[in-house]
């Protein structure tokens, strides 16, 4: 449904939540249709690869049997902010902390009515904290789940396992990283000690680029989507910049996660679409995306962190230990997928860097 889960130790994903901050905002149209369940016309979700996950997705269609529901999958987060900011339609986006503040300065999105949102008050307080959340008293994300990026390696391929965020640089193992300016810039700014990496100097950028040109050698993969999953079955990688997700994906097998310090936080959720048509059909998706038993889902089969404090009160202490639930309100001491003042900077940097 989002970035990526994690499948692992309580430090690294209560390091990994980061906040969000909101009011309630404006936005949305009125009617009480949803409350009532006779919602019906075209609801259009854009929405990352497991948000459709049958667990996840097909008891909301159970529930609104006159509905119907055009999916779009994304597969990455430059191509959602392309396509929104080109014009592609849609009433409901999956979007995470980083690339909704692009969408929101480019207009694609439109304000969440928080009193539309029967869960609102249930959600942890530093989840409405992450930037993006709330702009100038308006909440643009609702904040659903988050987890924390480390280093997956294979065990095989190290005599010692990677302990920091330089290893990523200084391996000579195969490197698979997403193809997105914000992960890899922001993982070299902090293995160059640059923290928050965001307010790095045009000096310390210029490091970074450095530090990529030089990792480029040892890259297999500049990937997008789920498309790491199949490179680690493979056998073409050995080291991804992500959370445990992928250790589950691949069946746990010669794959391991090294927590880092510091840890990257995702934090991840819905958004309305400036082109939101059916917003009757639009909160009663997010309303049921927010709800306990839809929370319960996502931290039981993907280890996610999750926002509303209801289902979080009700998972198994082995699910609260795997996700690191128990531990959830470190996730604000991490870094974190907040943009920087100047994105068009870091992107262009980063093109740069794949074309060295």
């Amino acid at each position: 449904m989002f970035r990526q889960a994690v499948v692992g130790t309580v430090a690294v994903l209560s390091l990994a939540l980061a906040g969000c901050g909101s009011d309630d905002g404006g936005g949305g149209g009125g009617g009480d249709a949803a409350e009532s369940g006779e919602v019906s016309g075209t609801l259009r979700i854009f929405a990352y690869v497991d948000a459709f996950d049958p667990d996840v997705f097909d008891p909301f269609l159970d529930q609104y049997p006159d509905l119907d529901v055009q999916k779009a999958e994304i597969a990455g987060d430059t191509e959602a902010v392309a396509k929104l900011k080109g014009g592609f339609e849609t009433d409901i986006v999956n979007t995470c902390a980083g690339p909704v503040d692009q969408e929101i300065a480019d207009g694609t999105l439109q304000p969440i009515d928080t009193s539309r949102i029967d869960d609102w008050d249930a959600v942890y307080p530093f989840f409405k904290q992450v930037k993006g959340v709330d702009v100038d008293g308006e909440t643009f994300m609702l904040p659903m789940v988050g987890g924390a990026y480390g280093l997956v390696y294979r065990p095989s391929a190290f005599d010692t396992p990677p302990t920091s965020w330089m290893d990523l640089y200084t391996s000579d193992a195969r490197i698979a990283t997403p193809d997105d300016p914000l992960t890899n810039i922001i993982a070299a700014g902090l293995a160059l000690g640059h923290v928050p990496p965001q307010d790095m100097t045009a000096d310390q950028l210029a490091e970074v680029k450095d530090l990529l040109v030089q990792q480029k050698e040892q890259v297999a993969s500049y990937y997008t989507g789920a498309a790491v999953s199949t490179l680690w079955k493979n056998g073409e990688v050995d080291l991804v910049p992500m959370d445990l997700t992928l250790i589950s994906e691949v069946g746990g097998e010669d794959v391991a996660f090294a927590p880092m310090e510091t840890p990257l936080a995702w934090t991840c959720g819905y958004a309305l679409a400036s082109s939101a048509e059916n917003l009757d059909a639009a909160y009663a998706f997010l309303n049921y995306a927010l709800s306990p038993a839809v929370q319960t889902v996502q931290a039981e089969k993907f280890a996610y962190l999750v926002s509303n404090q209801g289902s979080a009160d009700e998972l198994t202490a082995e699910v609260r230990e795997t996700s690191g639930q128990g531990n959830v309100e470190g996730y604000r001491d991490s870094a974190t997928f907040d943009s920087p003042a100047d994105i068009e900077a870091w992107t262009t940097l980063w093109q740069e860097v794949k074309a060295s």
